[in-house]
């Protein structure tokens, strides 16, 4: 159970918040991927299966981005694979936000200059990096161990909060999340102008608008 609800519960609580709030796919006129995406399942299943495995929301400030992200992240823990290998045999869900990100990219570099700041992040950024220095350091270091074996394994699925956060480095943290997206399991959230959904587009991301919550 999760708090006083069972998991029935909170699956179906999920599935209908997500059709109150219109979560719908769309191709954007480009090559994106569409889908009928109905419910927290169906979103899993289009992720976790092995073609079609990013996918990008985007959404106005307030409309729930985050809160329907750790829903998913949850949804994804509980998912198992049919496999026989022990705790490995679900997936590892890696949630980032793209505001810490950039402040561990400040932190580290101390780089005077845009132009050079902007270039030694991109140097910087990897999924090793992200693990140890963004995402590992409250962690327990048994669990950072499991993140690296779920990422070497294929078993990641990673959450990219805020893409449009990125302050200065916004275009290059987006570049970086692209190119992770075309190796491996990726969702992110963004404010609809702040990304440039051609890029989306083009590496065929499943592109969902989240509309806020109506009095019906």
């Amino acid at each position: 159970k999760l708090g006083s609800f069972s998991m029935h519960g909170v699956r179906r609580f999920f599935r209908r918040q997500l059709r109150q709030r219109g979560a719908s796919g769309a191709s954007g006129g480009g090559a994106a991927s569409t889908a009928a995406i109905s419910s927290c399942s169906d979103m899993l299943a289009h992720v976790l299966e092995g073609k079609g495995r990013r996918i990008a929301l985007f959404a106005n400030a307030g409309a729930g981005k985050s809160w329907m992200m750790q829903q998913l992240m949850w949804f994804c823990s509980q998912q198992r694979d049919g496999g026989d290998d022990g705790a490995m045999a679900g997936w590892a869900p890696i949630f980032v936000a793209v505001q810490a990100i950039t402040k561990a990219l400040f932190t580290q570099l101390g780089v005077s200059g845009e132009q050079a700041f902007q270039r030694s992040a991109k140097a910087t950024l990897t999924i090793a990096w992200l693990i140890e220095h963004v995402v590992g350091p409250q962690m327990n270091p048994a669990i950072v161990a499991m993140l690296r074996e779920a990422v070497a394994s294929d078993r990641a699925v990673f959450v990219f909060d805020g893409v449009d956060e990125g302050g200065a480095l916004c275009e290059v943290i987006e570049d970086f999340i692209l190119e992770v997206g075309r190796e491996h399991r990726v969702v992110v959230t963004s404010r609809p102008e702040g990304v440039r959904r051609q890029l989306y587009e083009r590496d065929r991301y499943l592109l969902l608008s989240l509309q806020p919550l109506t009095p019906q």
